[in-house]
């Protein structure tokens, strides 16, 4: 009996951690003296109730100019601290409810920042005090995930170093909403060519680009996907698979779409 009861209770404490609630901030390039915009996303959302969080940053090298948040005022109340903005507290609160329940994965915040003109390599953004409950108020469980913004700085083509390795750099933003920028190094010329594959392992997109020079392929010259599939039209949220194919080499990595 003991042993059946067992059995039991694992079978009912089993599911709620498969699929574990996701806080994530984005890593955005940004060019100093510019503004750069940084989104805050839930994925894996179930019946979410209630989401809130701290997010700081470097007050002193990031001007927080803008927070919207993204989810419509039909389906929850936010509150932001501070209300008024710009602020050089260096930490910003967000407070989400959703009566109705949040699930899947979903944007819930975008913030715009200013850039001072001298800043490091990397600006990270780091979450404190995060807690979500589901609409019947239980407590769930949450992974949090840091984000930030990693600078660049203008360089002519003719002064950039030709890659050592061949490589796909991670796409940008990800998870994305309509289109995404996929950088990518090539250490030596030949046929480049990107297919796009959703989680079912159906080709969505074809980029059949020719052969291309070696160089860094970063910022204007890299590659971008639009969202939509062969037809033009508009691929529904998910998981997408990028697959690079360069020369002999082929590299493979995840994006998710949100729509």
């Amino acid at each position: 009996m003991v042993k059946i009861l067992a059995t039991f209770l694992v079978f009912l404490i089993l599911p709620a951690h498969l699929c574990a609630l996701t806080l994530s901030a984005e890593r955005r390039p940004a060019a100093p003296g510019n503004e750069a915009t940084v989104g805050v996303y839930v994925t894996e959302a179930s019946h979410l109730g209630h989401l809130t969080f701290v997010l700081h940053y470097d007050w002193a090298r990031l001007e927080l100019l803008e927070v919207a948040t993204t989810v419509d005022s039909a389906e929850a109340i936010a509150a932001v601290r501070p209300e008024a903005l710009p602020d050089d507290s260096g930490e910003l609160a967000l407070s989400l409810v959703a009566a109705g329940g949040i699930d899947g994965a979903r944007q819930v915040a975008e913030l715009t920042f200013a850039v001072a003109d001298t800043v490091p390599a990397s600006l990270e953004l780091t979450f404190s005090e995060a807690r979500a409950s589901a609409t019947n108020l239980r407590p769930l469980d949450m992974e949090v995930r840091d984000g930030g913004l990693s600078t660049v700085t203008a360089v002519a083509e003719t002064e950039q170093a030709l890659p050592q390795q061949t490589a796909l750099l991670p796409n940008y933003p990800n998870p994305f909403n309509a289109t995404t920028v996929i950088p990518f190094h090539l250490a030596r010329p030949g046929e480049v060519r990107l297919r796009i594959y959703n989680v079912m392992g159906q080709e969505v997109r074809d980029l059949d680009l020719g052969e291309m020079a070696a160089g860094v392929y970063t910022g204007a010259s890299a590659l971008c996907w639009d969202g939509r599939d062969h037809r033009g039209q508009e691929a529904g949220s998910g998981v997408y698979f990028l697959r690079l194919e360069a020369g002999p080499t082929v590299m493979t990595q995840k994006s998710l779409l949100l729509r």
